[in-house]
């Protein structure tokens, strides 16, 4: 919904995909089905992607895991990693995800500062 808010704006579809995250194969088709029947249209779509795995209760147990050392978690130093913490939810919760998906949850959490070069890929953004 918030694609086709800002396409209805006149924001260009280049920065709503950038803006968003999302393909441009996926706002042409969202500009499609607002072209057919406005925002109500595109209300009608599904959420893209496989069903989340991680529940409430699963995001709950990595911010806990976030705000204490890895150390707790069976890793040799204090310090997390997007690859540790990748880990971590794959073992615990059975799903493997990417390196942008785990930087996502930390920041879904607020606690993108706990992992290790976060300073970097803030700037790369």
């Amino acid at each position: 919904m918030a694609a086709g808010v800002l396409l209805m704006d006149g924001v260009p579809p280049e920065e709503v995909a950038r803006r968003l995250g999302i393909s441009m194969e996926t706002l042409r088709k969202y500009q499609k089905l607002i072209a057919q029947g406005g925002l109500d249209a595109l209300s009608k779509v599904g959420a893209a992607g496989r069903p989340t795995v991680l529940d409430d209760a699963a995001y709950s147990w990595i911010a806990a895991a976030l705000k204490h050392s890895a150390r707790l978690q069976g890793y040799d130093s204090e310090e997390w990693t997007h690859t540790r913490l990748r880990e971590a939810i794959r073992r615990r919760f059975g799903v493997a995800y990417s390196p942008r998906h785990i930087w996502k949850i930390a920041e879904s959490l607020g606690l993108t500062w706990r992992l290790s070069g976060h300073a970097q890929r803030e700037s790369g953004r």
